[in-house]
């Protein structure tokens, strides 16, 4: 990686430097005074990673009257920058220096993570602040990458300190990142001595075993259903010309055809169970209906789904392996209810009902969104960037949330008017100032195939 031009702080000291080798030809000692936060010097030659790390050592580890001040001080990091007026040398200094003060980096991160939906205000002020455009950009990169007291690292402290090991429930872990690792989701229902779940099973479900039961019928009843039609799904296949989409669009109504509702007994209630199939996807769906005095109960109407196959393996590390596999797989049962939940417990007027998720089934239970389906310009499908100004899904955006599958399908307009997003597969979580913690977080790749823009 280069840049085009980067400064480095030289507190107390004057430095020469070899444009080819980088390395110092001489030290003459300057004596500075308390406006050392303004001394800098330019080199324009291009200059690699290591010394852009050396940069940022220079300014984190040298003197700072601006750092003391707001290290005294008790207000924020961005209301001192807002009512102080420093160089973008002087800020630079002032970010390494806050990012990697033992004492100080916490209150920092602590700060500039707080609410997600102002991440990228914050990133443009402190861009602004560093000079602006590409200056700013470079400098605001440089600080935030920088492996020892850059914000990645100092972040990465905090989370694992603040975040993880102080969560006491998994939803609060999730209420901060969605892009908790499946294995590392395990370890931490291991480490609490709890079940690996999000949410709570709606007491009409019952317990745990009882709503794992349920879900291991209907994987017996998927499967049966799948040899019953082998023959026809074949055939099917042998006719098509290549397009998997339209066969499997095939395979789904045939499959569809021959299907009908059924009753389904769950702990003590009585439930009608209708398959929603969809077989070219990576999730089976079912309206689940509760049965109250043999009526259909309205308000206890909910949506299954997991995954459309069961696996057995010869050996324990075989099925744990398998199980984290599939559960990367874009659209599957896992990612959505990450995603699904994040957007709950920060409150988004377009967040799904969410109920329950069980990690060992992968299955995720929501309460069944009554509402029509809107009419989504196709404009909006092919340009992402347009569609995230559009205010009723606005704040998915804000949240860090990338959709790359806009459809009229993926959405419900419930009786507030409100978009509902019913199916968050193919996406991307990026929020600045949360981003992926080593060991613990995976990034999602799972775009899909639309035009991201024009």
């Amino acid at each position: 990686m280069y840049i085009d031009k980067v400064f480095l702080f030289v507190p107390n000291q004057n430095y020469r430097f070899s444009s080819k080798s980088l390395k110092i030809l001489s030290i003459e000692n300057n004596n500075v005074d308390n406006n050392v936060d303004n001394r800098l010097n330019y080199f324009y030659n291009p200059l690699n990673v290591s010394f852009k790390a050396l940069v940022v050592q220079n300014a984190a580890l040298s003197k700072s009257m601006f750092f003391d001040k707001f290290k005294s001080s008790n207000i924020s990091l961005i209301q001192f920058l807002k009512k102080t007026s420093l160089s973008p040398e002087a800020t630079f200094k002032l970010l390494c220096k806050s990012t990697s003060d033992k004492d100080v980096f916490n209150k920092v991160v602590r700060e500039l993570s707080l609410n997600p939906r102002k991440g990228n205000a914050i990133k443009n002020l402190l861009i602004t602040k560093l000079g602006g455009d590409k200056k700013g950009d470079s400098l605001f990169r440089i600080w935030f990458h920088d492996e020892k007291h850059g914000y990645r690292k100092a972040y990465q402290d905090y989370y694992e300190n603040e975040i993880w090991n102080k969560s006491k429930n998994l939803l609060q872990i999730i209420k901060h990142s969605p892009l908790v690792a499946p294995w590392a989701l395990k370890s931490k229902a291991e480490e609490l001595n709890i079940e690996p779940t999000l949410g709570e099973i709606p007491k009409e479900f019952g317990d745990i075993n009882s709503f794992r039961k349920f879900v291991k019928n209907l994987e017996i009843w998927n499967k049966e259903l799948r040899e019953k039609l082998e023959v026809e799904t074949e055939k099917i296949r042998a006719n098509s010309i290549g397009n998997t989409m339209e066969y499997s669009s095939q395979i789904n109504e045939l499959m569809l055809s021959s299907t009908k509702p059924f009753e389904e007994n769950i702990s003590s209630n009585k439930f009608r169970i209708t398959p929603i199939v969809k077989s070219f996807s990576a999730k089976l769906i079912f309206l689940v209906d509760l049965f109250n005095k043999n009526k259909i109960d309205i308000d206890k109407s909910y949506i299954l789904k997991f995954p459309p196959y069961s696996f057995i393996s010869k050996s324990y590390d075989e099925s744990v392996k398998f199980l984290e596999n599939q559960a990367l797989r874009p659209d599957m049962p896992y990612l959505d209810s990450l995603i699904d939940f994040y957007l709950k417990e920060n409150k988004s007027p377009n967040a799904p009902d969410i109920k329950f998720f069980d990690y060992n089934t992968q299955a995720v239970l929501y309460k069944k969104t009554i509402g029509e389906e809107p009419v989504i310009s196709e404009k909006y499908a092919d340009n992402l960037h347009l569609f995230v100004k559009n205010s009723k899904v606005s704040d998915i955006a804000k949240l860090g949330i990338e959709l790359s599958d806009v459809h009229p399908g993926n959405f419900l307009i419930d009786e507030k008017g409100n978009y509902i997003l019913i199916d968050s597969g193919h996406v991307k979580f990026a929020n600045t100032f949360r981003p992926p913690v080593v060991g613990m977080h995976i990034i999602y790749g799972n775009l899909c195939g639309r035009e991201l823009c024009k």
